[in-house]
């Protein structure tokens, strides 16, 4: 299930056993479930992100910003 950078997370383990096979709960467990699923797939952003600079740059320069690299990337590639 998902790839190398979306990969099922144990929030949605979790969620499956609760929902789709009655395991018990407690009182407000979902929100937990959504914010350490919100924080995990932040992270997996970042990640993907990160490893896309070219990528994120050419989308962003599509939006209308100005993308100035910094002066420690002097090969950076356009």
């Amino acid at each position: 299930m998902g790839d190398e950078r979306f990969r099922v997370c144990l929030e949605d383990v979790i969620e499956l056993l609760a929902n789709e096979f009655n395991a018990q709960t407690h009182d407000g467990w979902q929100q937990h479930i959504e914010r350490g699923r919100n924080r995990y797939l932040s992270k997996q952003a970042e990640t993907v992100i990160r490893k896309n600079l070219d990528l994120a740059i050419k989308l962003l320069e599509q939006q209308g910003y100005k993308v100035k690299p910094p002066a420690r990337y002097p090969l950076w590639r356009r």
